[in-house]
């Protein structure tokens, strides 16, 4: 009988041990909180977070224009497909081509300043568009033929330039002719040409906002 009673004894004195050794004693007579694993307390990466990534101009190709100038052609090609620049970017755009515009007038900007505000103008585009403009492949021919359809003499000449009556003309050639009519017809080079579109891209943009 005594025997059986230190055996009894034992066995229960072990079973309190082993309980005590799995638990995490707490204050106030609070139940025991039980520790997980450590794997488990290690949240899983969430693996289908999207991960966005820029688009660049493409200037690589044969017969390119810069940058200012694929930018700014660029704007007004897309006015004639389902990417054209939505109303929220033609605000923050039309402040960043009149900025680039006044800088480029007063003759003492430098490049550096120049290329930043050109960065962001192309940071406003998104994604889709900087690829719809790339997938375009707009060149000096592209452009030429844009000039004489909007009635402005690349190179060397003079006379006053008309800008034709507007009927049947893109947004692009529209805006081109609302911003340099009755001025002169004949560009000098590409910095003549740079003025007359950046112009036209403003006025583009003026009218969507």
């Amino acid at each position: 009988m005594k025997r059986l009673t230190i055996l009894t004894l034992t066995t229960i004195l072990a079973l309190l041990l082993a309980a005590c050794g799995s638990t995490t004693p707490t204050p106030n007579g609070q139940l025991p909180i039980q520790s997980e694993p450590a794997a488990a307390q290690q949240a899983p990466a969430d693996s289908a977070t999207p991960i966005t990534q820029s688009v660049a101009l493409d200037t690589s190709y044969e017969n390119t224009l810069t940058q200012r100038l694929l930018l700014a052609f660029g704007t007004l090609k897309l006015a004639e497909t389902n990417n054209a620049v939505t109303h929220g970017q033609a605000a923050e755009m039309v402040l960043l081509w009149q900025a680039l515009q006044t800088m480029s007038q007063s003759g003492n900007s430098a490049v550096a300043e120049t290329e930043a505000l050109l960065d962001q103008i192309e940071g406003s585009f998104s994604p889709e568009q900087i690829t719809a403009i790339n997938a375009l492949k707009l060149s000096q021919t592209d452009l030429q033929t844009w000039a004489t359809e909007n009635n402005v003499t690349l190179g060397t000449g003079s006379g006053e330039g008309g800008m034709g009556q507007g009927q049947g003309l893109s947004p692009d050639a529209r805006a081109t002719r609302q911003a340099a009519n009755g001025k002169t017809g004949s560009v000098q080079g590409e910095s003549g040409l740079s003025a007359v579109i950046t112009t036209s891209v403003i006025t583009y943009l003026q009218g969507i906002q």
